[in-house]
């Protein structure tokens, strides 16, 4: 699956973009992401979310049909 997977890529790299020169015509302002964040600011972890049973045996069997 991953040699398929990095065959589609090479197979379509003229699709991808690596570089805002590669997209002449569109403002730098839009295709760029920024995060506004303090210089001081901390990380902050969060605690683990939990799916009960149920939901986690059918995400599981969803993500089984998808792969």
């Amino acid at each position: 699956m991953k040699t398929l997977f990095k065959q589609f890529l090479s197979d379509n790299l003229d699709i991808f973009t690596w570089s805002p020169i590669d997209m002449p015509g569109i403002d730098s302002e839009v295709i760029c992401h920024k995060l506004s964040i303090k210089a001081d600011a901390k990380p902050v972890k969060q605690k683990p979310r939990r799916m009960n049973e149920e939901r986690s045996c059918a995400t599981s069997n969803e993500l089984d049909y998808l792969f």
